[in-house]
């Protein structure tokens, strides 16, 4: 089923698709860098990397099937991009405490990624209370 289109979703499909190629990206050039070092049993910072690697790649994942749903108008998009941001919440506020002890230099990428996935949250919660505005009326006794 199609939605209507507004402009929060146009803005929040882009920003969500970047921002989801830019997590798939940097981990694939990590990847390629070698830094797996011992498989699936890479330890860093006391514990198994993979499963940071997994959680982010699913986060990217549906950040940009939630994009592709916003942008396709598709009823489903709004509820992915929530849960896809949700995940990045987390994931950049993780990631944060890591570069600010270890690589000062990612500190403002994961800064911006997670001011990115807030702007995408006020985004999509304005243009529901408008769709809301419109769809609901006062009764007249009140």
């Amino acid at each position: 089923m199609k939605a209507k289109r507004t402009w929060q979703d146009l803005t929040v499909s882009v920003l969500l698709a970047i921002l989801g190629v830019g997590m798939l990206g940097f981990w694939a050039t990590w990847l390629a860098q070698g830094d797996l070092r011992g498989g699936i049993a890479t330890i860093e910072n006391n514990q198994f990397i993979v499963f940071h690697v997994t959680a982010e790649a699913i986060a990217a994942l549906l950040a940009l099937v939630g994009a592709a749903g916003l942008w396709l108008r598709r009823t489903w998009g709004r509820a992915v991009s929530c849960v896809a941001g949700g995940m990045v919440v987390y994931a950049t506020i993780n990631s944060l405490a890591y570069s600010v002890k270890n690589d000062p230099a990612l500190t403002p990428i994961f800064v911006v990624s997670l001011a990115v996935v807030l702007v995408c949250f006020a985004l999509l919660g304005s243009e529901r209370m408008t769709i809301r505005g419109q769809d609901e009326s006062v009764p007249s006794h009140l």
